[in-house]
């Protein structure tokens, strides 16, 4: 008991120093009110007790000042119960909770009225702003002859949102079919150690080394000519004569240097066939000796064609290329007739002479028109012939990322960007190892079960088949389509510094399927209508504009069955009639957008859905079979 008493003395005396330590905040916090009070914060002039805020410090926590509501239990050492003391200390859980409540229930102190009366002000200013209509539920809604926002006469609005949706749509299709294939086949990718044979690739190094002579005779070809130019020119004058001038456009040299490049041309398109089709097995490998093929045969035309105008211009000493002989000519039979008229025109088709004056222009696509240019204007080049033969310069062309020959190009300033380089040759790699993948993954097992149904003649079997592929398809065709001609095209025009880099033009969005056609392959695009539709369409010839198309499309056809039928061994003109077709779906695509207008979008699916969507995997279907079968005898039933 001893020891309780000292503890609750030891306590009263830690009350009452707490008890005056408070008493003296509180009169400092009653002195700082009065201050605020006195310097116009307030409106109220005087200070009242009752009005203050009780602080928690003002509270007299002493257990008098506490009363019996502060007297809990203790617990007595020597009794060892629990025991009632008037004096003990305030240590329960319930005496803490009341000092919580009453510290609670104090009066907090009230806002200004001036900031009351303002928010007031507010309020009534938004709502006397808000419009007030008698009768609202009467209100009239429908007052104008309006059209939905999906009609053809509606304005033009965006589709992002349907295009954001399609493109997560087609993701998850995609990851879906990736799902799919790795539960049924798992990972069938492999390292390509042994994935052509030896006997392949000797065939293929020897079709590259031959064709690599042809392009040395095609240049030694042209070297003759200018030589010979040169003496007879120089024997001749130094100026021909009118009469020299309205001769036969083309002399003995002429007809000598084209026989000698049609057979070169023939030679290094027809041996690379031969080979490919009966002695090389592998049909990717097929595929690169046919393109070195293709590509060699379409610069050596260029080269000799090009050289042949140029030629005929400097034998004529014609500098500013304004006075072409065959602009006056006309064809009577095999032969190139001139006419002593200039101004005559051949009496069978008048029209398409005019025609053929009229497309007298090239064309060079911009962002998104073609610009038109004079062909006396385009042939102004920086190196005059003959001073053009020469083996840098036919290097140079070779190598260059065009099919057009020029004795010079428009050429970059500047040292090569090493980072543009490094950027686009690890853009090249990494797409030749998804479309590695993408092949052996995913495009040959649904090639290898395309086989039977493709024997069975099931046509539900096939149509699923060639869906299900159109979406690898459409993946290889749009990653081959940067690879080629972002990529590696642009990685070439910066290692030769060549500046005219418009290789294709926005053939996604093409509303119909010429204008593809023109948009997706410009150094294609730029040798047919160069070389193959412009002469056509101009004297001698004086074809007409859709005969002059659909001979440039029979030599694509052409083109297009020996790039795929003969790596495939099957020349049965699967791309042959495909290139042909393209011709009415062309002027159906054309129909189509004059009836409803480019904003539809019409002739843009046809587009996709018969190039990508059908054609090209139905395509695909049936070569993969037709080479099975051949190189597979025992699968024939």
């Amino acid at each position: 008991m001893s020891t309780y008493k000292t503890e609750s003395k030891i306590s009263s005396a830690g009350s009452t120093l707490s008890g005056l330590a408070s008493v003296h905040k509180e009169q400092d916090r009653k002195s700082k009110y009065s201050e605020k009070n006195t310097s116009g914060k307030y409106e109220t002039s005087s200070v009242d007790d009752s009005t203050l805020p009780p602080s928690p410090q003002s509270l007299d926590h002493s257990p008098d000042a506490l009363g019996e509501e502060s007297r809990g239990d203790y617990f007595d050492p020597q009794s060892g119960s629990n025991c009632s003391s008037p004096g003990s200390l305030s240590s329960s859980s319930s005496t803490t909770s009341r000092h919580i409540r009453r510290l609670s229930l104090s009066p907090t102190p009230t806002p200004p009225p001036a900031a009351v009366s303002e928010a007031k002000a507010s309020h009534e200013a938004k709502a006397s702003k808000r419009p007030k209509k008698p009768y609202p539920q009467a209100t009239v809604i429908h007052s104008k002859v309006q059209i939905s926002v999906l009609d053809k006469e509606a304005r033009a609005i965006s589709y992002h949102g349907l295009i954001n949706f399609a493109l997560l749509l087609l993701s998850g299709t995609i990851i879906r079919l990736g799902l799919e294939n790795y539960l049924k086949y798992g990972i069938l990718v492999h390292f390509p150690w042994n994935l052509f044979a030896d006997k392949d690739w000797k065939y293929v190094f020897s079709l590259f080394a031959m064709v690599g002579t042809c392009l040395a005779f095609g240049y030694r070809i042209e070297k003759y000519a200018s030589v010979t130019a040169v003496a007879r020119t120089t024997a001749i004058t130094t100026k021909p004569s009118k009469r020299q001038q309205k001769a036969i456009p083309y002399d003995a040299l002429d007809h000598t240097v084209m026989r000698i490049h049609a057979i070169n041309l023939l030679t290094v398109l027809l041996v690379p066939s031969f080979v490919t089709f009966y002695m090389i097995y592998n049909p990717l490998l097929g595929t690169i000796a046919m393109t070195a093929s293709c590509l060699a045969f379409l610069k050596l035309y260029s080269w000799a064609a090009t050289n042949l105008d140029l030629r005929r211009a400097y034998r004529l000493g014609d500098d500013a290329f304004s006075k072409d002989p065959l602009m006056h000519s006309s064809m009577q039979g095999l032969t190139v007739v001139y006419l002593k008229d200039r101004q005559a025109r051949p009496k069978h088709g008048d029209s398409a002479s005019a025609q053929g004056n009229e497309k007298q222009k090239l064309s060079i696509p911009t962002a998104r028109a073609d610009a038109v240019v004079n062909p006396s204007n385009a042939v102004l080049y920086k190196v005059k012939y003959p001073n053009n033969i020469t083996a840098k310069n036919f290097s140079y062309f070779l190598a260059a990322p065009t099919l057009c020959y020029q004795p010079s190009y428009p050429c970059q300033v500047g040292p090569i960007r090493k980072k543009f380089v490094a950027k686009r040759l690890t853009e090249l790699c990494l797409i030749m190892v998804a479309l590695y993948i993408l092949i052996y993954q995913y495009a040959l097992p649904t090639l290898t079960n395309s086989i039977r149904a493709m024997d069975e003649n099931n046509a539900a079997w096939i149509s699923e088949r060639v869906l299900k592929l159109s979406v690898i398809s459409a993946t290889f065709w749009i990653l081959g389509f940067y690879a080629l001609f972002h990529s590696l095209l642009n990685l070439v025009a910066e290692l030769l510094r060549f500046a005219d880099r418009t290789f294709y033009l926005d053939w996604w969005n093409s509303v119909d399927l010429g204008a593809y056609w023109k948009e997706w392959n410009l150094p294609v695009h730029y040798f047919c209508k160069r070389h193959i539709l412009m002469p056509l369409t101009s004297p001698p010839f004086n074809m007409s504009t859709k005969v002059g198309v659909m001979v440039t499309f029979l030599i694509s056809a052409i083109m297009h069955e020996l790039l795929i039928g003969v790596p495939t061994h099957s020349i049965k003109g699967y791309s042959f009639v495909g290139m042909l077709m393209q011709v009415p779906l062309i002027y159906l695509t054309h129909t189509l957008v004059k009836w409803r207008g480019e904003e539809s979008g019409l002739g843009n699916m046809v587009f996709w859905v018969s190039f990508c969507i059908v054609g090209q995997p139905f395509l695909v279907v049936r070569y993969y079979y037709d080479w099975m079968k051949n190189v597979y005898p025992e699968m024939n039933p």
